[in-house]
């Protein structure tokens, strides 16, 4: 039951994160203290990080993401930085610039550029799917595609062009692939 909280609860913050960097991609208003984004990917649970790290990601600004994103690298390489903590960082560094973003993303490690990139796409077929789409296509590590396909299917139907997402399934070749997205938009 426990588990199923945090889960419960780490989606909401998710959910209010998105939100809230769709509504108001903002300038900061201060610095971000770097030491505490440190402090708050070192605690133990996930649900903790997110409750510290929100409103540091949330005001932090463009001239920022930088040092922000080296923090979280200098944490993949002691197995943290990822999960929820990664994916509300890279949900808002889309919302600041997202060809940036994605050039970060694909220089991280595999296990994190898995992580990442659905989140990336996802947020990005929010806004503009058919360049989300091209940039999928682009992407050369099929892992990498296999991972991010269905984040971008959920993003375009967020965008609410779902005419777009059928017609995209329709020209896909494989019936597998083609079932995969048609369950993401129905299920979504």
């Amino acid at each position: 039951m426990r588990i199923f909280l945090l889960i419960c609860a780490g989606l909401w913050c998710v959910v209010l994160f998105s939100f809230g960097t769709r509504v108001a991609a903002r300038p900061a208003t201060l610095p971000v203290d770097l030491s505490q984004i440190r402090s708050a990917l070192a605690l133990p649970d996930s649900l903790g990080q997110v409750a510290v790290l929100t409103p540091l990601l949330l005001a932090m600004g463009p001239d920022q993401a930088d040092g922000v994103a080296r923090v979280f690298e200098a944490s993949f390489r002691s197995g943290g930085g990822g999960g929820l903590p990664l994916e509300l960082f890279v949900e808002r560094c889309a919302a600041l610039d997202r060809l940036l973003t994605l050039d970060r993303v694909l220089g991280w490690p595999l296990e994190r550029r898995l992580e990442a990139l659905p989140t990336l796409l996802r947020s990005w077929a929010r806004v503009d799917p058919r360049t989300a789409l091209e940039v999928l296509n682009e992407i050369s590590d099929p892992k990498a595609q296999n991972a991010a396909f269905p984040a971008l299917i959920e993003g375009w139907v967020e965008s609410g062009q779902t005419a777009g997402v059928w017609r995209y399934l329709a020209e896909i070749e494989t019936d597998r692939e083609r079932e995969r997205g048609s369950q993401v938009v129905v299920y979504h």
